[in-house]
């Protein structure tokens, strides 16, 4: 065991020596197991995406407090204080060394053709650098590489704002690499940072404001707030350290109290109402008025076998003995194949028979004996392709269980995208679930888009990923009332969750 561990760090040794061999005037230092445990609870932030930010600078922080201190025998001073509120909201962290200030941006990107600075570090008086350095970060390879830096009057006059994004563009071939002459900065004065003038400061943002943006901001979210409140608000909260402390904690608060609320998916059987908990609709209620968005799926549905032309249909009498066989319901793969056939005849009829009366009374006969099958069957593919298609023959019937759906807006990464649930009671009184996600808008769901079901332990209990080319993806499950889970829905840092209680 020794040994291999340290045939490891030999190899993460030689990859770091080859890299400086190449990039001698770059600064690498290697990601040990010790920093790799690192680790932040979910609790520290609102959102998947500001935890994994909060991750990403930590280690960077403490890799590079360890080595400079440990080289240079001096303390170095963070800022600002209470970093872990800066992280809930931007990436980035300022170091004191001496009289002059530094700006450590990282990032896991591996192109090095353009450093982005975030303006807060840029624009805020208060958190304004002599330099700004570029860090690029690689768990996968266990690296941390400084590979350029900048003056803050370069970064300002001559690199790109970016207004939508709020950040500073500068070319990575307009950075300089060369960080002995870095080091020799120190022993300038901090006059030669020429001054910033306020964009705006504390006293022109009244308590009153601050604790309105503090309220309306507060709500969970998978992203940060930055880009939603003007900068010269935005700037001002940030900058004052009990208000964005006071924000931070708010937004645990909240996100903290979302996921301990649970939706009552049993209370949807017993209830007619249209609106429910946060959001949750009526399917057919939500279909409505979200056309054409979602009129697709008003078919998808009715896209069965016997939509092909060569389909040919049983006769009534062949239609009527089906029916009497999945009500004795005596063999499990016998019914699926009945099942599947009436169906199948069953929507050809209503489309073409003219005897609409004698269709009705089959059709009700029918549905009971769906039903039985859909409560009892062994296999979830059967029970939901019975219900997808109850919801359509029959859609009022109760014994179809319910469905609801949940316009996600374009909380995930600009993807607009809705998440439906489907409950119906099995005969031995327990409850199938069926979770699905659609596309809102767009004909496909974005591809690596991860969806999973979590345990009461919050572990996974289900998951599934897009493909680039799936109109929906499902889970299905069983449970007893009273059981709870969470859903979460994710692509890159963005993600939505919710907890239920069957």
């Amino acid at each position: 065991m020794e040994n291999l561990k340290r045939s490891e760090d030999s190899k993460i040794m030689f990859s770091i020596d080859t890299f400086r061999s190449i990039y001698p005037e770059q600064l690498w230092l290697s990601i040990t197991d010790s920093y790799n445990q690192i680790k932040l609870s979910n609790k520290d932030y609102s959102n998947d995406a500001a935890s994994w930010n909060a991750y990403i600078n930590s280690i960077s922080l403490t890799i590079f407090k360890d080595w400079y201190e440990s080289d240079s025998n001096s303390k170095l001073d963070v800022f600002p204080c209470n970093i872990s509120s800066v992280w809930e909201f931007v990436t980035g962290f300022a170091v004191q060394i001496g009289k002059i200030r530094l700006v450590l941006i990282p990032n896991e990107f591996r192109d090095t053709q353009e450093f982005s600075v975030p303006q807060e570090w840029v624009d805020i008086p208060e958190w304004v650098a002599h330099y700004y350095i570029a860090v690029q970060i690689n768990l996968t390879d266990n690296y941390l590489r400084i590979w350029g830096y900048t003056s803050h009057d370069v970064l300002k006059n001559q690199g790109e704002y970016d207004k939508f994004e709020r950040m500073y563009l500068l070319d990575g071939e307009d950075l300089l690499t060369d960080l002995n002459s870095l080091w020799v900065t120190q022993e300038l004065d901090s006059e030669n940072l020429k001054p910033i003038k306020a964009i705006n400061s504390s006293s022109d943002l009244s308590s009153e404001i601050a604790k309105q943006i503090i309220e309306n901001y507060s709500h969970p979210s998978p992203y940060s707030p930055r880009l939603d409140i003007s900068f010269d608000d935005w700037s001002c909260l940030l900058q004052n350290n009990d208000w964005r402390q006071k924000f931070y904690q708010e937004r645990l608060k909240q996100a903290n109290v979302r996921h301990q609320t649970f939706v009552q998916l049993s209370s949807w059987l017993k209830s007619n109402v249209l609106h429910l908990h946060e959001g949750w609709q009526d399917f057919e209620h939500f279909i409505r008025i979200k056309q054409p968005q979602l009129y697709y799926m008003r078919s998808q549905a009715g896209n069965l076998r016997h939509g092909n032309s060569r389909f040919q249909p049983d006769d009534i009498e062949s239609i009527k003995n089906q029916i009497e066989i999945l009500k004795a319901y005596r063999n499990e793969d016998k019914s699926r194949q009945t099942t599947e056939r009436l169906i199948d005849n069953l929507l050809f009829y209503l489309q073409n028979h003219k005897d609409k009366q004698q269709m009705k009374s089959l059709t009700d006969d029918a549905v009971k004996a769906l039903i039985q099958v859909m409560r009892t069957t062994e296999y979830e593919d059967t029970r939901w392709t019975i219900a997808e298609n109850l919801w359509m023959l029959d859609p009022e019937n109760q014994n179809v269980g319910k469905r609801k759906i949940k316009d996600l807006g374009m909380q995930l990464a600009g993807y607009a995208i809705s998440l439906m649930i489907s409950i119906l009671e099995k005969a031995d009184q327990t409850m199938a679930v069926l979770l699905r996600i659609y596309p809102m808008s767009q004909a496909c769901l974005p591809e690596s888009l991860k969806f999973t079901v979590l345990d009461e332990d919050n572990e996974t209990f289900l998951e599934a990923e897009s493909r680039g080319r799936d109109n929906f993806i499902q889970l299905t499950f069983s449970g007893s009332k009273g059981d709870k889970f969470g859903v979460k829905i994710a692509i890159s840092q963005a993600s939505f969750y919710e907890s239920f209680v069957i």
